[in-house]
């Protein structure tokens, strides 16, 4: 009985997670395309989300950018770690690693 419970819970988690996915999907890709928006409009933005490689990451950090760049994103969707996987996000597009377009692919919004 156990079993078919899990079964039936992971089956519903699955429906569950697919559906909300999409939606969180779609945010994560405009608040990625919004931030780099943003962070284009100042060149030394640019250069310090590439070069980024403190200890504690982008959630942690004290420098005064890292201010700046959450003021000017602005979404008030954003969680300290949303905030720092979507820098993540953006680092990987300035240093070539990623393009926009194949982190849209990745959120599987492609005909969107």
């Amino acid at each position: 009985m156990a079993s078919s419970e899990t079964g039936s819970s992971e089956a519903g988690s699955s429906e569950t997670g697919s559906s909300e996915t999409g939606s969180s999907e779609t945010d994560s890709y405009e608040t990625v395309e919004q931030a780099l928006t943003y962070i284009n409009e100042f060149p030394e933005l640019i250069e310090f989300v590439k070069n980024f490689n403190e200890e504690n990451g982008f959630m942690w950090s004290s420098d005064k950018r890292i201010f700046k760049l959450f003021d000017g994103i602005n979404n008030q969707n954003h969680s300290p770690s949303s905030f720092a996987l979507t820098l993540r996000v953006c680092q990987s597009i300035y240093k070539g690693d990623l393009t926009l377009e194949q982190y849209k692919e990745s959120c599987n919004l492609v005909n969107e």
